[in-house]
């Protein structure tokens, strides 16, 4: 499973390293702050860090697909939560092996 970790603050970074304690899934990690996502990152090798700006809805789906994403994990803060939801018809394809 691929998930998109968006914010590398204190919340994202708490989850990327408890996710590299459990490894069950491969973590793309988003912040605005691209430093701080490439520390969020170091957690694990393998992780990816990329810099995404949360309020644009567009790139967030562009991300999403172009990583292909499975899950979408927004650790922003409340003041971006809004629907990053992509409609299955822009998502990448799934395939389960």
């Amino acid at each position: 499973m691929r998930l998109l970790l968006v914010g590398a603050g204190g919340v994202g970074t708490a989850l990327a390293r408890i996710a590299a304690r459990r490894p069950f899934a491969e973590l793309v990690i988003a912040g605005y702050d691209l430093g701080r996502a490439q520390r969020a990152a170091a957690a694990r090798g393998g992780y990816q860090a990329v810099r995404l700006d949360a309020r644009d809805e567009q790139a967030t789906a562009g991300l999403l697909a172009q990583h292909r994403c499975d899950v979408l994990m927004n650790a922003t803060d409340p003041r971006f939560v809004m629907p990053l939801s992509v409609p299955r018809s822009r998502r990448a394809p799934t395939t389960w092996t």
